[in-house]
């Protein structure tokens, strides 16, 4: 599988876009407002490299306790992958768990997303990237 992206959990998305664009980063398409995961997603790019922003909508999103413990960070990568539901067997039979079932995404035009986690690497997102 190939990187897509790098998910980056921020407390404060406006503020956070403003610093991202003074290193060299710059918006891809536009703020999305994913009310069914409950957070706030924008796409930034600099180079090859694409970042995921991801702010939580209210003390009810999943990225909430993850920058309450770890302040902005980075938090997942994002994998590639030709078919999603042979990927999650895999990596289900190499003991990863499924945290989110796969689900279309609004940030990425609709395609199936679904995320894992294994304890020694943590939090991955599949994409389903059909070529």
């Amino acid at each position: 599988m190939k990187i897509h992206h790098i998910g980056y959990a921020v407390r404060d998305i406006e503020k956070s876009l403003v610093e991202f664009e003074l290193i060299g980063f710059k918006k891809v398409g536009e703020l999305y407002n994913d009310t069914e995961r409950n957070v706030i997603i924008q796409l930034m790019k600099n180079d090859t490299w694409l970042i995921e922003l991801v702010a939580p909508c209210n003390e009810n999103s999943p990225i909430f306790s993850i920058i309450e413990k770890n302040n902005n960070t980075p938090y997942h990568f994002c994998f590639c992958t030709d078919s999603i539901s042979q990927q999650i067997d895999k990596l289900r039979s190499n003991n990863y768990v499924i945290i989110e079932p796969a689900k279309p995404a609004m940030a990425f035009d609709g395609r199936l997303v679904a995320f894992l986690y294994h304890k020694y690497i943590g939090i991955i997102e599949l994409l389903e990237c059909k070529q």
